[in-house]
């Protein structure tokens, strides 16, 4: 009779265990990482610099924009935005941020797309047009495009 009692109570303890550890909430892991690129054209005597420094944590993402051109003014600036989940190719995110731009002694806040690869990130650009309240957005989303494409390097400190 004893080893049937402990059986039942084996058997009870073992049912609770698989329950709890089937229906516990299940935790999953936020995005983190940090990412470079850079291009970098070199002709003439000239350098141009493109730098893009990246942090992402979950659908969050923060970085540095800096278009250094060796004879036209530059840009450079810190964004923020989301990140979108990665597309259908398992690869390509899209970057829609804020970027608080330093130019030509000014500084304005421009609607920033990048498009976010394994290997490359490539930086949107359009026709820009004040919003009305002194932030410059794209005047055609569908025109955007990704024509400066930076290579991922690795981060330096």
């Amino acid at each position: 009779m004893k080893i049937y009692i402990w059986a039942l109570i084996i058997i009870v303890a073992l049912g609770g265990v698989y329950y709890y550890s089937t229906n516990k909430e299940k935790v999953t892991k936020v995005d983190e990482s940090t990412m470079c690129f850079a291009y970098t054209s070199e002709g003439n005597g000239i350098k141009d610099v493109y730098n893009l420094s990246l942090d992402i944590k979950g659908d969050k993402v923060t970085g540095d924009l800096n278009f250094l051109p060796a004879e036209k003014d530059s840009k450079t600036g810190r964004f923020s935005g989301i990140v979108s989940p990665f597309g259908s190719d398992g690869d390509t995110r899209v970057i829609a941020a804020w970027w608080n731009v330093s130019a030509e002694g000014t500084n304005v806040r421009e609607q920033l797309a990048i498009l976010l690869n394994k290997d490359t990130a490539g930086i949107g650009f359009g026709e820009m047009k004040d919003s009305g309240n002194g932030e410059y957005v794209y005047a055609n989303l569908e025109e955007v495009a990704y024509t400066l494409s930076l290579a991922k390097v690795p981060c330096t400190i």
